[in-house]
């Protein structure tokens, strides 16, 4: 990972950081203050300067903007950013996260000609007083623990290898990327370190290195954070290694289930899942292939998972209370039969 967390920009004068600065306004802050989030016109105002942030949320009121709730701030620090116009000054950037859509076709719509809108405002009486914003202090995570499952995913590990006859199969653990390496954008700028996108809206776990240039079967088992409450989406992701690169996408909706052939070995399999990867599925269920278009021979990949913004809160749960998954490596050529 040091080579993709300190990477070089091309431009060896600047540095690439890609880190967050503070809370992000998602669908539940967006409902909490106006009502609704889909569907609706809502208008966002980046400022490092609070008289700027009230002075434009006026303009928009003046220019038919039902009320104050739909206008949402987000402030910009000189105690995180560097400001200005200049070389010396920082790239910012604001992304918008979508995924899931309940039609499809209105999402792809909505993807293809995106109803946005940018405008860049800049004050005329620069001798005026500013009122810059302090450094923004990240909400805080709750979760619903998963402490209370970490026997159920060790049995579970365990039976996934005795279904395989493989009881010998190499398992590691993920590893959270918010305890481990401490993936909080403030705190990547203060390094300077590359946060690779980070947002209080996700917990993100990593697997270690893995090939399957020999035929090798990766097996993923973890909680599902639907399931247990700690996540209204998740993302289970395997990216070419070394450049970091996502190459496919498996949703909760496709982990639901998968852990019930166990049911009678193994407890509270409702919240569990198995899911599988390779380069050749064959018959095997809950599998997705890897081919070597999405990854070449030679190259290895690790996995993601992402827990987005537990139910009940505005973030995603605490890391210190979540079960990270286990990835255990099979012998393709020895698999159960009919797989």
């Amino acid at each position: 990972m040091q080579s993709i967390l300190f990477m070089m920009s091309p431009n060896p004068s600047r540095m690439l950081v890609f880190s967050s600065i503070g809370n992000s306004n998602n669908n539940v802050v967006i409902e909490r203050q106006s009502g609704a989030a889909f569907d609706q016109q809502r208008f966002f105002v980046i400022t490092p300067d609070e008289v700027m942030a009230r002075e434009v949320a006026e303009a928009l009121l003046r220019a038919g903007v039902q009320n104050r709730d739909q206008v949402f701030i987000e402030p910009v620090s000189a105690d995180v950013a560097r400001l200005g116009l200049g070389s010396g000054a920082d790239d910012l950037m604001i992304l918008v996260r979508y995924a899931l859509s309940e039609d499809e076709e209105a999402g792809n719509r909505w993807r293809q000609q995106l109803q946005l809108a940018v405008l860049r405002v800049r004050d005329a009486n620069t001798a005026r007083r500013v009122e810059p914003y302090p450094k923004p202090a990240y909400d805080e995570r709750t979760a619903r623990s998963e402490l209370g499952l970490e026997a159920d995913v060790k049995d579970l590990v365990d039976s996934v290898k005795q279904y395989w006859g493989q009881p010998a199969a190499k398992d590691r653990p993920f590893e959270s990327l918010l305890l481990t390496v401490d993936l909080i954008g403030q705190h990547c700028l203060e390094r300077p370190m590359n946060c690779l996108g980070d947002t209080q809206d996700a917990d993100y776990q990593i697997s270690p290195a893995e090939n399957l240039d020999s035929g090798e079967v990766l097996a993923v088992v973890g909680t599902l954070g639907t399931a247990t409450g700690n996540a209204t989406y998740t993302s289970l992701a395997p990216n070419r290694i070394p450049i970091m690169v996502g190459v496919t996408n498996v949703s909760g909706l496709g982990l639901e289930g998968s852990a019930s052939a166990f049911s009678k070995t193994v407890g509270n399999t409702d919240k569990l899942y198995v899911y599988y990867f390779a380069r050749d599925c064959g018959n095997l269920p809950n599998c997705r292939e890897i081919t070597e278009e999405m990854v070449p021979r030679g190259e290895d990949i690790k996995i993601v998972q992402r827990n987005y913004v537990a139910p009940g809160g505005t973030r995603a749960a605490d890391p210190k209370q979540v079960v990270n998954p286990t990835l255990i490596v099979f012998d393709g050529a020895k698999r159960p039969l009919g797989q």
